[in-house]
């Protein structure tokens, strides 16, 4: 989420949740979450912490998942 002034926390999460449940509905669940708040999603995927620690889980073997949804 760019602005924390445009849009809260939890109605953005909840779109972005939602889009993600009814894209994986007959393919699989998702396990874990990674939300950026406050920080634009025009900054590097390196630089902003949840999707840096997306990145970081991806590397992992075990990580838990084995697919990613972006909500933009």
């Amino acid at each position: 989420m760019s602005t924390v002034a445009s849009q809260d926390r939890a109605s953005s999460c909840r779109w972005q949740r939602t889009y993600a449940e009814d894209l994986v509905t007959s393919h699989g669940q998702i396990v874990v979450e990674f939300f950026d708040e406050g920080v634009s999603r025009r900054v590097a995927w390196p630089d902003r912490p949840e999707a840096s620690r997306m990145l970081a889980a991806v590397t992992n073997p075990g990580r838990g998942f084995d697919a990613i949804v972006v909500g933009e």
